[in-house]
Parts: C-alpha cells; structure tokens; sequence
C-alpha cells in the first residue's frame, strides 16, 4: 500500500482552481505534481483530449483579440476562426484528419451559433489575475507581490486566467469559460463549482460598477452556454474554503486516495494503492449483519476498489468512444438502421440512456426505430439458461429485430441506388451560395 507522504515545509507558490482540485482527487498526486515530482518532463505531457481542448481555445482566444484589435462588429469572422485553428493545430502536438475535421466542424458551428460580434461587448479576452484571498481580506495584487505572500501562513494568492469576459448590458458582466468536454454539468456541479466562484470573486474585484456578475462554460460540442451566479454568502464560503484546503495542501500528509480519475493519472504507474486496487481479486468477506462497525470497513474496502476499477473502465471508454467518433467522422453511419436494448439492475431499465442514443442517432443521420428492448431489474430477469423470464421482454425482442431486418433491407436498397450528401454539407452548400447572391 502507498504510504502517506509526510514534508517538514511546503508553501505554495501561489494556488490555481487545478491545483486545488488535484489536491481534493488525491493528495498523493497532488504530491507528486507540485511538491516533489520525480520527472520534471511530466510538465510537457498531456493527453490528446486536453490538447485538443487547447487547440480549440487559441483559436478562440487568437479571432476574439483580432475582433478587439480590428475593432469589429458585424458577422462572426468563421473564416478567420479557421485559419488560426490551423495554425493552432501547426503547434500542438495532434494528429489525425478525423480530430481535426472534428475540431473545424465545433468551430463552424460555434461561429455559426454566435451570427454576430461586437467589439464593444468584450471586455478582456485571457485575462490574467492574482487573487489574495486572507482573513477578512480578498483583492487583486500584482504578480510580483506573490511571493511576499507566500511566507503568510493565513493568505494565499490565486492565479489563474478568465477566457473571456463580456458586457451584454450596461450593467451586467458575464464570465465566458470554453468546455470541450463531453458531458454537461449537472445543476449541482455548476452551483458547487469552485472555478466559477473564483471568477465571481476576482469580477467583483475588476467591475465593482456590475449589479450583476453571471458566470457561463460555453459547452463547445453542445453549442450551448451553461450559466450560474453565486449569492454573498456562496463567495463567503469559497473564499474560506480556498485557505481550509489552500492550508492543508501544505501540511500534508499526502494520502493515496482512489477516485474516478485514477485511471488517467499521470502518477498511477507509481502508485502502489492504484496498483492493488485494479489487479487485486476481490474476495467476498462475510459480515453479520449486527456488526456494524466490520460492515463499514468492508464496504469502505469494495468502494475503494470499485473507484479505481470504475476508473479503468472509464479509461477503456474513453478509447472505445473514440473509435466510435471515427466512424461519425466518416458519416458510415448514415442512412441505416439503429435499434437499442436498455437495461439496469433497478427500475429504470436505461430508458434515459436509451433516450439519450436515439438523438445521437438522429444527429449521425442513423435511422432510429421506435421499438426498443428495456429490461429492468436485469440481475433477475433470466434464468439459468439465459433466456427472459418476463415473455414480454421476448416479444418485445422478436419485434425490434423484426423491425431492423425490415429496415435494413430497404436502406441497404436506397444507399445502392445512391445517397445524398450529408445534410450538414448541404446546408453549408445553400447557406454559402446565398451569401455570394446577396
């Protein structure tokens, strides 16, 4: 077992929204990667979604300072938008025509989506603050006050870098933040989120005139803003919270601690606890159900090791989904039939999950039927060998397959016979030759 790290003196040189939710992930890592890194080449890595993800922001970051500096307002410059996209992916690291249509098609979209720009309405495009945070104290200081700061046991320095910031009324401010990732944030994690509550703070310091200071991630694949605000007292408590953690990340110990991002760590291949949990067997211990005390420690030991297995998992996911994409890119799915088989170990039988592929379908040019296998309670739904318990989940078996023959051998019929191209080129086709006419 990884044994906690313990250190005479650590201070941070400053704090950052990553570091502080490294250290809440796991201490250790959070070790290895400040304090003590044993490979100081580990700086330079970087796994090819968070890559991607930058490539996206330069983009964006390089058009918004040329709308600033050229004083624009008018259409959004897509052309230009793609063009430092290019050079932005010149400098990176990627590779693969797939990812970098990928990468051009979010961008279209994104310029799309925005019609307009006004130089007028931005504020500030990366802007860069270091915010004190102490004892009833909580301002913006100069880079080079940061180390003067560090020796203060009570205040802590927060650096860090706001996308952009717009003006869409005379009295409002909004945080704009670029997501590339997959998944949207639940109402709980955007309210909980500490990053937007260090940008509210360090906004109530730069625009004291702002009655309102709202907060937004622009959902790059999604084509959507997702937006909060934080009451006085939300800041009140992230600004304790930034010293209670800010302090602790500087005591130690630096304990191992198993969680979902295990399996993506820069550290893992280190770290003995990771080690054991994935490649360990899991042994079933008996517990009576009057001892409580043992059933708590057993069921701390199965949580831990469920982390990190559902860590791989999601490591393992991740590479499928992203052969997965490669056949989206290609548009091999077009025009041919999807039928889907929901199932859960409670009551739900994954209609949401099913729910949620049938527009994915939709938006791949897949042709979705409408009957559908949902299997709910699926430990007990069938018997020893194999077969459904329930005779409706049977039927409703014969159905959809019945169904997806039928409608197989009818597109298989029209895609021989020749298809369309893609609507999305179809409509960028129209779109552009009505802008030339006009």
């Amino acid at each position: 077992m990884t044994a906690a790290v313990h250190l005479p003196v650590f201070r941070n040189e400053h704090l950052s929204v990553s570091r502080l939710r490294r250290y809440e992930q796991c201490p250790l890592a959070f070790y290895y990667q400040y304090v003590n890194k044993p490979d100081p080449a580990l700086d330079a890595v970087r796994s090819e979604p968070a890559e991607f993800g930058t490539v996206l922001h330069d983009a964006l970051e390089r058009v918004y300072r040329w709308v600033l500096d050229e004083e624009v307002e008018g259409p959004f410059p897509e052309a230009q938008l793609l063009e430092y996209f290019r050079l932005a992916w010149i400098d990176s690291g990627l590779v693969g025509v797939g990812l970098y249509q990928e990468g051009r098609d979010l961008l279209r979209r994104y310029a799309q989506d925005t019609g307009r720009v006004d130089h007028m309405r931005t504020l500030a495009i990366e802007r860069e603050f270091n915010l004190l945070v102490g004892p009833g104290d909580c301002r913006l200081v100069d880079a080079s006050e940061k180390a003067g700061w560090a020796l203060d046991d009570d205040h802590f320095v927060i650096n860090g870098f706001i996308d952009r910031v717009d003006k869409p009324d005379s009295n409002t401010v909004e945080i704009i933040d670029y997501k590339s990732s997959r998944l949207l944030f639940s109402k709980e994690e955007l309210a909980d989120d500490l990053q937007m509550s260090v940008y509210a703070l360090v906004a109530q310091c730069l625009y004291p005139w702002a009655t309102e200071i709202r907060m937004s991630f622009h959902m790059l694949r999604h084509g959507l803003r997702q937006t909060t605000v934080r009451t006085a007292e939300d800041l009140r408590s992230a600004r304790e919270y930034v010293r209670a953690l800010g302090t602790r990340s500087e005591r130690g110990p630096y304990n191992p601690k198993l969680n979902t991002y295990c399996g993506t760590c820069d550290h893992r291949a280190r770290c003995d606890t990771y080690k054991l949990a994935v490649e360990r067997k899991l042994e079933v211990v008996a517990v009576s159900a009057s001892d409580l005390e043992t059933l708590a420690q057993e069921r701390e030991r199965v949580a831990k090791i469920a982390k990190a297995a559902y860590s791989r998992k999601e490591t393992l996911d991740g590479i499928l989904k992203n052969a997965l994409d490669s056949v989206f890119v290609s548009f091999a799915l077009r025009n041919k039939p999807l039928a889907s088989v929901g199932y859960s170990i409670g009551i739900a039988a994954g209609a949401r999950a099913v729910a949620h592929l049938m527009d994915i379908a939709i938006e791949s040019e897949l042709v979705p039927r409408r009957n559908t296998v949902l299997i709910p309670k699926v430990e007990s739904a069938f018997d020893e060998a194999g077969g459904p318990l329930d005779p409706m989940t049977d039927i409703a078996m014969t159905v959809m397959l019945d169904d997806l023959a039928w409608w197989a051998a009818l597109l298989a019929q029209g895609r021989a016979k020749g298809e369309l191209p893609p609507a999305n080129f179809r409509i960028r086709a129209a779109t552009a030759a009505l802008h030339k006419a006009s």
